[in-house]
């Protein structure tokens, strides 16, 4: 079933549970009181939804997937689906950095890997020996912090 077909369901179910609020509502001469209990109902239905979704959020494994059907059902697929992509995407750049640390960490040459702001997320022995740093200590730092040459200031 797809999402469409799914957000028809839904449109068709409040559409007949408004109708059925109404008629019940032209019968007992109360279409107001029928129309707030039906729609009140609708309502905590939906966060009843909302709180299974959050709940499932935290620990959203595919297999255990609440509601399989109608456009909840899609909800979860979905989110199910970007975790999924998310992890495998995650697993990989992991490969990619531990390969790297590897490949670096062989080299006789001292290597630094700073980010964007000059900062640092990773250097191999050479550079621990060649300026003094320190894993614990010096990871996350700016660079100009620590090597205080006058020629990397510029």
């Amino acid at each position: 079933m797809n999402a469409q077909l799914s957000w028809a369901q839904e449109l068709w179910r409040i559409g007949l549970l408004v109708f059925v609020a109404w008629l019940l509502g032209v019968i007992f001469d109360a279409v107001l009181l029928f129309l707030v209990l039906v729609l009140s109902a609708y309502t905590l239905r939906t966060l009843y939804k909302l709180h299974r979704l959050l709940t499932w959020l935290g620990d959203p494994e595919a297999n255990s997937i609440p509601i399989h059907s109608g456009l909840w059902g899609h909800i979860y697929s979905r989110v199910a689906r970007l975790s999924r992509r998310h992890a495998q995407r995650e697993k990989r750049l992991s490969r990619i950095v531990n390969e790297y640390a590897a490949s670096t960490s062989a080299l006789p040459d001292a290597a630094i890997a700073l980010d964007s702001g000059g900062y640092i997320l990773w250097f191999n022995e050479a550079a621990s020996r060649l300026f003094g740093l320190q894993t614990a200590k010096d990871i996350g730092q700016p660079l100009l912090n620590l090597v205080r040459g006058p020629e990397m200031v510029e």
